[in-house]
């Protein structure tokens, strides 16, 4: 808010007009002065998830080494080197909780996107995430429970294992942490918070790291989007033929493969709030996956599609340029396709390939590879992108 403007405009308004103005002015300076401009991560609920597991093991200690041949007196002190440590139960015990752990970091980065340490879940999505950790954070407390009930009976089972045929090996198992002692290091908990700027309009500079985190979200979308792009690509659309070993491409697919591209969509949909164009990205991922078969086999000029949509989202750049042709309204097949007219259309970049041209059995091998100069202001953008989706293979 800029007043000494206003109040240069104030001076071509009448006198009576003028003073109304003046009191407008004191007003706005007052409501500017006592209240902070609401800058924060809106729509968004950040959660850090705090779990503690205990490693299941002790410091080896250099007494333990020197007990087994006295010429481990030679190794130096722990404040130089460390000299590794023993597992005094067994690591099954200890993998059920990184296990319960594990479900709960998929569950937030299925739903959310880093931010500021933690995990930014959209607002309609927390109820179910919130949901979705209490249950983790009981199973985990149901552990706990279980293992330190039995802690005693456990790691005196682990020892019996090791030590039976190797009793020399019975000291290892000395100054072993009492349960009391590990429960302490055990515990499975999640902050749910809220984020703002850390200051108003008016000093703008202070919030400059803070925007740059805020305007980092897309990025984080486009570049998760585009690893599962890349993940549908490398393990669905490409395959091992068992006779040669070669890697090469799958002449079909079925509607379960397409898995990658149903999650990319989900999560445009739930952070369509960062930016005008991921909502039009996520309708236009959508119309064409409708279009596809829901049952058998996908090939042909379905498969196609698929291959170019995956092409296309697999770079977080070609992705943000495919967002604004779609913010623009253009539909898939107008970002996708070529106008009517002949079966290929040949431009400098490659040749674009027409489904018909699929169908046909046409040599998918033989297309160019994609183009990567990029767009610039005087480049028509709907062209361009033909260009470099012309040759997804």
């Amino acid at each position: 808010m800029y007043l000494p403007d206003l109040r240069k405009l104030s001076l071509s308004i009448t006198h009576g007009a003028s003073s109304l103005w003046g009191l407008l002015l004191i007003f706005l300076e007052q409501a500017t002065m006592t209240e902070l401009a609401k800058k924060d991560a809106t729509g968004l609920v950040c959660v850090m998830l705090d779990v503690h597991i205990w490693s299941g093991r002790r410091h080896l200690e250099k007494t333990d080494l020197i007990h087994a041949n006295p010429e481990f007196r030679k190794l130096p002190e722990k404040e130089l080197a460390n000299l590794g440590s023993v597992k005094i139960c067994d690591p099954d015990d200890i993998k059920k909780f990184q296990k319960v752990k594990g479900k709960a970091e998929r569950a937030l980065k299925r739903a959310g996107l880093p931010i500021l340490g933690a995990i930014g879940v959209p607002d309609h999505l927390f109820e179910a995430v919130h949901k979705e950790l209490v249950g983790y954070q009981a199973e985990f407390l149901a552990l706990e429970a279980a293992f330190l009930k039995g802690y005693d009976a456990r790691v005196e089972a682990w020892k019996l294992k090791h030590t039976l045929e190797n009793p020399g090996w019975t000291h290892l198992f000395g100054n072993i942490p009492s349960a009391s002692h590990v429960a302490g290091r055990l515990s499975f908990d999640f902050h749910p918070y809220r984020i703002s700027a850390p200051a108003d309009d008016l000093q703008p500079e202070l919030n400059e790291r803070f925007d740059e985190q805020m305007k980092g979200l897309k990025g984080e979308l486009l570049t998760e989007v585009a690893a599962e792009a890349n993940v549908l690509m490398a393990d669905y659309l490409m395959g091992t033929d068992p006779a040669t070993g070669v890697t090469k491409k799958r002449e079909h697919v079925t509607p379960k493969t397409l898995g990658p591209l149903k999650r990319a969509a989900e999560k445009l949909k739930n952070f369509q709030f960062l930016d005008p164009s991921i909502g039009p990205l996520a309708s236009v991922i959508s119309e064409l996956l409708d279009t596809l078969p829901t049952v058998g086999r996908i090939d042909g000029p379905n498969l196609i599609k698929v291959w170019s949509l995956a092409r296309m989202l697999s770079s977080p750049a070609q992705a943000a340029q495919m967002a604004v042709l779609a913010a623009e309204g253009k539909d898939f097949e107008e970002i996708f396709t070529v106008a009517p007219g002949p079966a290929s259309v040949k431009r400098e970049a490659g040749t674009v390939v027409s489904s018909e041209m699929a169908a046909e059995g046409f040599d998918l091998d033989a297309v160019a590879q994609p183009m990567t100069t990029p767009i610039n202001a005087t480049t028509n953008q709907h062209d361009s992108m033909l260009d470099n989706l012309a040759a997804f293979f």
